[in-house]
């Protein structure tokens, strides 16, 4: 109990410090990363150690070592464990811990991306803790991130993305091709996708890049047109959707056009535009933290 406990302050701690989370980001080699970090399997064994399983080090682990040691300032002895695990890796383990009967596997505390946490609460629901009555105030986040965590009524974790969407542009790529920052703001996709082509004559570079299985940027190109994958009852609205229809029209002729480049994995989208392949990333708030670390 005391360790569930501790659990709960340190995610109140973490809301303070924690701002966005990323996407299926982190290694690909099941938490094994390159500077040798190792999976830490279940509890620690002290009553002061959380152990923490999350992905990216430039965002989400950090900010958790940092909340950490907000702490840790109060309460002499306290620290965390974190294990850097992508997270397909994390929902993998979390269905094998249940498949096994043994959640002695499973951390005290891991990160999970919105568009799971339901499904999981409803069939694992040993797994989570209930959080409704532990002190935590729930109308400072935006509803539609809480309702992601919450089942029946009952609050079942902690949200730290608002969902805002960032665009981050590689300034020297589009002024080679004769434009300014400011030509790229408050634009249409349509004018967007035209300055994109001269971007790519100019500089031979696309100007995005993203996870050809995860089509983010449809979504986000639908929200900020002002559409939505619902109606104002709630009910889906896919059949007839024009702003929809118009979004994914627009993601395949960026795609055809060359302005936008397809990648398999997380860590090759990272990579596009770590290594300057391409000229921009719209996509979560998290960005400029994997951007600013190679720069």
């Amino acid at each position: 109990m005391k360790r569930k406990i501790l659990s709960i302050l340190l995610v109140s701690a973490m809301i303070f410090s924690m701002t966005a989370c990323g996407s299926n980001g982190g290694t690909s080699d099941g938490g094994n990363s390159d500077n040798g970090a190792k999976v830490q399997e279940g509890d620690s064994g002290d009553e002061n150690t959380l152990t923490v399983w999350c992905w990216d080090p430039n965002f989400n682990i950090y900010s958790l070592e940092k909340a950490a040691e907000i702490y840790a300032k109060d309460h002499e002895g306290f620290k965390v464990e974190v294990s850097e695990i992508q997270s397909d890796d994390i929902e993998s383990k979390i269905t094998t811990a249940v498949n096994a009967n043994d959640l002695s596997t499973l951390p005290d505390i891991f990160l999970m991306q919105d568009n799971s946490y339901q499904k999981y609460v409803s069939f694992y629901p040993d797994v989570f803790t209930g959080l409704s009555d532990k002190g935590i105030d729930y109308s400072q986040f935006s509803q539609a991130k809480v309702a992601y965590s919450t089942v029946d009524g009952e609050n079942y974790g902690v949200p730290f993305d608002n969902g805002t969407v960032v665009h981050c542009i590689r300034k020297d790529y589009i002024e080679e091709a004769g434009y300014t920052v400011e030509d790229f703001t408050d634009i249409t996709w349509s004018d967007y996708m035209k300055k994109a082509k001269v971007v790519l004559e100019k500089t031979g570079h696309p100007m995005l890049s993203g996870e050809a299985h995860s089509l983010e940027i449809v979504a986000m190109a639908l929200l900020s047109s002002g559409g939505s994958f619902f109606n104002e009852d709630g009910s889906v609205n896919i059949e007839g959707n024009e702003a929809l229809k118009e979004a994914c029209e627009n993601y395949r002729q960026m795609v055809k056009d060359g302005t936008f480049q397809e990648v398999t994995d997380w860590d090759q989208y990272l990579a596009s535009f770590n290594k300057g392949t391409v000229g921009g990333v719209i996509n979560g708030c998290y960005s400029p933290a994997a951007i600013s670390t190679t720069r």
